[in-house]
């Protein structure tokens, strides 16, 4: 009779343990869905789904004394799974692993946080590294910079529109210029040049211009006593800062219907034989005649003269140096057919 009773009673208590024990895991079944605390008996914060802390602090103050050891993985490269998934992962996987946090230890990538955004890596852990919107302190221009480091350009944009792109072969790009064609008559530009040496940006000015090219256009009345010859026209154009070019010109004799007449016979000829710009001192120089030549009428007559004055800015000045003369350089003969070479192309004129 008491062994059965003892039969009894353990028959009980394991099913009383069994009992218990299915409670438990149910509990926790249930509890697998809901919000967790770890660290603490606390509940969790209401928004979050995993709140982990060893005491609660409704002031927004310290809730623990430790923090999470994130775990430490080899990162192959910024688009790459790998060591995480095997293999070339699915489109399913990198979408799946939206979210994943882990701290780099490998060498192929900068060591530290790292969180995937479905398609790369992407740094967390920037504080002195990241380029701040109101600018960084203690950088090196010899090592710090805005840019690339693979074989992919650089986009400067604004409101999603590009406007600068730095390309992989270091040439920049301006993507977008306004045109002057819609300026008004009082609005003036100036053109931006590059330091050869130095490869900074300036804007063309020189002497208070700042065009490339200008065009100016003399009218010139000759003497009484010259009636055609301009012999030494002063433009007070500066040498050092510009170079005059004679690209057009014509003659009106007074008499507008007179036209020109042989001043000497068997000499001369009516077309302008002499029209150029020379410098002389600082300054370039204006001449121009019909050699043997004059007005019909015997008045003194009028040049019109046309003249593309350059920024010397934009202008290489090229010395010949590779003539074929025997004692100057610098100097060409002739064969008796009229015709010569040049050894070569001026030098400088390729840089």
């Amino acid at each position: 009779m008491e062994q059965q009773d003892f039969k009894q009673k353990r028959s009980k208590a394991v099913l009383s343990k069994m009992i218990g024990l299915f409670l438990i895991g149910a509990g926790l079944c249930a509890g697998a869905h809901a919000q967790v605390t770890i660290g603490s008996s606390e509940s969790p914060a209401t928004g979050a789904l995993l709140d982990v802390k060893q005491q609660n602090n409704f002031t927004g103050d310290a809730t623990s004394t430790k923090g999470i050891l994130f775990p430490r993985v080899g990162l192959v490269a910024l688009n790459s799974l790998s060591p995480l998934v095997g293999g070339t992962p699915s489109l399913a996987d990198q979408l799946t692993h939206k979210g994943i946090v882990v701290y780099n230890i490998g060498t192929n990538l900068k060591e530290g946080l790292y969180s995937w955004d479905g398609d790369e890596w992407i740094y967390a852990q920037n504080d002195t590294q990241a380029w701040d919107i109101t600018g960084n302190a203690g950088t090196n221009p010899a090592t710090n910079y805005v840019g690339t480091s693979d074989a992919k350009a650089l986009s400067i944009r604004a409101n999603g529109v590009e406007g600068i792109r730095v390309g992989t072969d270091g040439k920049t790009y301006l993507k977008k210029a306004r045109g002057t064609d819609g300026l008004s008559s009082t609005d003036t530009v100036s053109q931006v040049v590059r330091h050869n040496s130095t490869g900074e940006l300036l804007s063309l000015v020189t002497g208070k211009n700042s065009k490339a090219f200008n065009y100016v256009e003399y009218e010139i009345e000759c003497s009484d006593y010259n009636k055609d010859w301009i012999k030494d026209f002063n433009t007070r154009i500066p040498t050092n800062q510009f170079t005059v070019v004679v690209v057009g010109s014509s003659f009106k004799p007074k008499t507008t219907d007179s036209g020109l007449k042989m001043s000497q016979s068997n000499m001369g000829t009516f077309a302008a034989s002499t029209v150029r710009a020379f410098t002389n001192g600082d300054t370039w120089r204006l001449e121009a005649d019909y050699i043997g030549a004059e007005p019909n009428d015997g008045n003194a007559g009028t040049w019109s003269i046309d003249c593309l004055v350059i920024n010397q800015s934009v202008l290489q000045k090229v010395m010949i140096t590779n003539g074929n003369y025997p004692n100057n350089s610098s100097k060409f003969k002739i064969s008796s057919g009229n015709t010569g070479d040049a050894i070569t192309p001026p030098a400088g004129l390729y840089e």
